[in-house]
């Protein structure tokens, strides 16, 4: 039986990606903007596939890119600064219309299901007031840019049923206090139901994993990896208002969210575990 089949956009580092890979997926095609997420992608997808000599890394800007292939399933963390919690927040931000190409590639492959990923901000921009939204860590109501884009991604290609929710990473194994909202779309003419995962860790449930559980204190890391304070006009920084905010927490706890960087990987592979074809 040929496994099922991932076109993977704003790939980053690939942590998506790779909790697809974990659940049984063939990747066909991954993209990224950046030459080092791009070289990082080769040396842990491209060479490590089963056809290491066909190339699925495709560096470049997204809106440049028409061809795809087809797939199963598209997955992209479409990029989040502009709904994030940390900028600006301006609903005409250039950065906000990059699902548009999400949309894009889907009405191409005409996928079974969509995953994207996006920052818990992305619910509520645009948006003065944001108690009304969400209600014991979960989406209550998307405010009208969330909603809008939903309603889009519905009506995209052949059509799909759009499910929204924001998980954390703690729930499931992970060190790290990291909330995103995850949207799947499942197309229109196929009868299967989909549910997110439950919680697998916090009150009533298996301990939450500290860093130190989890062996984070135990990763090597060389001296010219760590960034330091910004002196005079090299780009190597760390800011020091990062940690100005108190964003300190010992290894038998968990982490805060960690900048830049794709812990899905775990909450994916849980997910999405391949459906029986007589299940589709």
């Amino acid at each position: 039986m040929a496994k099922p089949t991932l076109i993977s956009l704003y790939s980053g580092c690939g942590g998506s990606a790779l909790g697809f890979q974990n659940a049984g997926f063939e990747i066909t095609y991954m993209n990224d903007n950046n030459a080092d997420a791009c070289y990082s992608l080769q040396e842990n997808f491209e060479k490590k596939s089963d056809n290491p000599e066909r190339e699925i890394v495709h560096r470049g800007n997204i809106k440049d890119v028409f061809d795809f292939g087809n797939a199963d399933v598209i997955e992209g963390g479409f990029p989040c600064q502009g709904f994030s919690l940390a900028g600006p927040r301006k609903v005409d931000d250039k950065r906000n219309v990059l699902y548009n190409y999400l949309k894009r590639t889907i009405t191409f492959a005409n996928p079974k299901f969509f995953v994207a990923e996006n920052v818990k901000g992305f619910v509520t921009i645009g948006e003065k007031s944001k108690k009304k939204y969400f209600d014991d860590g979960k989406i209550a109501k998307l405010g009208d840019v969330a909603a809008a884009i939903k309603s889009e991604l519905e009506s995209t290609g052949a059509g799909y049923n759009v499910h929204c929710e924001i998980l954390d990473a703690k729930d499931y194994g992970l060190p790290q206090d990291r909330q995103r909202i995850f949207i799947v779309g499942v197309r229109n003419d196929l009868d299967f139901k989909f549910e997110f995962p439950r919680p697998t860790h916090g009150e009533g449930l298996l301990p939450y994993v500290s860093m130190k559980e989890y062996g984070v204190k135990d990763i090597p890391s060389l001296e010219t990896e760590v960034f330091k304070e910004r002196k005079e006009n090299r780009e190597d920084y760390f800011s020091s208002r990062y940690m100005s905010r108190n964003r300190i927490r010992k290894w038998n706890d968990v982490s805060f969210t960690i900048n830049n960087l794709k812990i899905n990987t775990q909450i994916v592979d849980s997910f999405f575990k391949i459906p029986n074809e007589e299940d589709l």
